[in-house]
């Protein structure tokens, strides 16, 4: 991993296009933005259940939140 560059106090942007054919369970790709091992975002495409994810997972301070953002068919088109 890299350190992002300084700058100004300019605002930074983003864009990755991330595809996955997950099939078999708990099969997943992910973007993650780390801070450190406690602190940290994602989101997972991810097979549960037979069926395609997307999943949030969000950890702050140690603790683990995650789940299915709204409108998952529009972000990813692999239904909800």
């Amino acid at each position: 991993m890299r350190e992002l560059p300084t700058n100004s106090g300019a605002g930074l942007a983003v864009e990755v296009r991330l595809e996955s054919e997950a099939k078999i369970q708990f099969e997943h790709a992910s973007l993650v933005w780390c801070g450190d091992d406690d602190n940290y975002a994602g989101l997972f495409v991810e097979a549960l259940g037979g069926k395609t994810k997307l999943q949030m997972v969000v950890r702050r301070r140690g603790s683990r939140s995650s789940r299915s953002p709204t409108g998952t068919r529009n972000l990813c088109g692999c239904g909800s």
